[in-house]
């Protein structure tokens, strides 16, 4: 319980806990009645950029395009008026050192251990999908199997071809990469007993397909959460 209570970070609504050293109930206990959605990933993938663009408001989480932004979980609410609301956490970065690895995959362990559906990205022009796979083996639990999303940002830059600025759509090219990036994914990730619920490619950037990324994600909670 600790390693989860030494980063976990609130916001938005969430009152910031006065001690670092709770149990995860009394950590989570203001959240614990919503579907809770967590955001997990290489460092640089885009977790925090797709929650601020997927906020209106923005919760303003911090990006930084050379070191990792999110040394914290942070936990946000999102009303949805009368349906009540959706709990996002946004996960710091795997990868970046083997002690900080360690140390979070075991607080990853514990908030997936409590949530109800997680959100994998990766990077669009990644094709080492390796780690990827031994991340999500090591600390998904196997309540969420089956509601494991796989998002694929950054598609804009995808190669070959170049977005249109204009009408805010890949190319032809690009169309026809990403059908084959998904594909890829998909096959590279069920070689390894992974079936994910689903794969959603898109930019949060651009502000593309993210009301297909957020229909997914309320797609894959339990229905009686929702």
């Amino acid at each position: 319980q600790m390693a989860l209570a030494e980063i976990l970070g609130h916001k938005d609504i969430m009152e910031e806990s006065a001690t670092k050293d709770k149990s995860i109930s009394k950590e989570l206990k203001k959240v614990d009645v919503s579907p809770q959605i967590v955001f997990i990933g290489k460092t640089g993938v885009g977790k925090s950029s797709t929650i601020n663009k997927l906020f209106n408001p923005q919760p303003n989480l911090p990006v930084d395009h050379v070191e990792p932004a999110t040394m914290n979980m942070e936990i946000l609410t999102l009303s949805l008026g009368d349906r009540g609301n959706l709990i996002f956490v946004d996960c710091p970065g795997l990868g970046e050192s083997e002690e900080a690895d360690k140390r979070n995959m075991e607080a990853y362990k514990q908030i997936l251990g409590i949530s109800d559906v997680a959100l994998w990205i990766v990077k669009a022009d990644d094709r080492a999908l390796g780690i990827d796979r031994y991340f999500i083996h090591s600390v998904l639990p196997e309540k969420l199997a089956d509601r494991l999303i796989v998002g694929i940002n950054q598609i804009d830059l995808i190669q070959p071809g170049e977005w249109s600025k204009e009408f805010n759509l890949p190319s032809k090219e690009q169309e026809d990469s990403i059908l084959r990036k998904e594909e890829y994914v998909m096959r590279k990730f069920k070689e390894e007993g992974i079936n994910p619920f689903a794969i959603v490619s898109y930019s949060a950037k651009r502000n593309y397909r993210l009301t297909r990324l957020f229909k997914t994600m309320v797609d894959a909670c339990p229905p009686e959460r929702v």
